[in-house]
């Protein structure tokens, strides 16, 4: 079987003061990726090694990005790099789980993974076109980037306007007042940034009708 194979490394997970808490975190963002995705999902996203790394097999490269945010977002303020192939899947595929599971792509991730933490980078990918991969991914890496610098009240407002689609339905969610998300969003130029996925989005599916 061909699929896209996202692996994810925690950055500096030794040092984590609170395992146990960040290993729910990270299965709860696990959770949110195959319940948003789950239409993308071929075997759901699960943390690995304990809470060291995380892997999803996706069925195409289009929802690498959102998946990759939002389990970025679920750990925030701790890190994650990533890599994403689309190789075979030899090994385990019926079983439908990714610690099952083996094959090329697989290989190439974790080769990928050593490279993004060698170039002090966030994101790499695989996909079919060198020099299109190496495109998107400098914007993802920029875009991650953005993200994990945010303040934790920051990207609570965020993830909240982006959970709940408008100003006012995330400002109920988060008991302020709308000119506060506003204010927040416009403080941390969410209007660019989100334009700029939007740009993205259609690229990934553009490029995975392609391929």
């Amino acid at each position: 079987m061909e699929a896209c194979v996202l692996l994810g490394d925690v950055v500096e997970s030794r040092d984590l003061e609170d395992r146990a808490g960040f290993g729910r975190a990270l299965r709860g963002a696990c959770e949110a990726v195959n319940r948003e995705h789950a239409d993308a999902v071929v075997a759901p996203a699960t943390p690995l090694k304990g809470v060291d790394e995380v892997g999803v097999v996706l069925a195409d490269g289009r929802a690498v990005y959102h998946v990759a945010r939002r389990l970025l977002d679920g750990v925030h303020p701790s890190s994650i790099r990533f890599a994403v192939v689309r190789d075979e899947i030899d090994v385990g595929v019926e079983s439908g789980r990714v610690p099952a599971m083996d094959g090329p792509a697989f290989h190439r991730a974790d080769e990928l993974l050593a490279a993004v933490a060698e170039a002090s980078l966030l994101f790499d990918a695989a996909l079919a076109d060198r020099t299109l991969d190496r495109a998107i991914a400098d914007e993802v890496n920029l875009l991650l980037r953005w993200r994990t610098d945010l303040s934790d009240r920051q990207i609570e407002y965020v993830r909240a306007y982006e959970d709940h689609g408008t100003q006012a339905a995330a400002a109920e969610h988060l008991g302020v007042t709308q000119q506060a998300v506003s204010n927040e969003l416009r403080r941390v130029g969410w209007r660019f940034v989100e334009r700029i996925e939007g740009r993205l989005e259609t690229t990934l599916e553009e490029y995975a009708d392609a391929t």
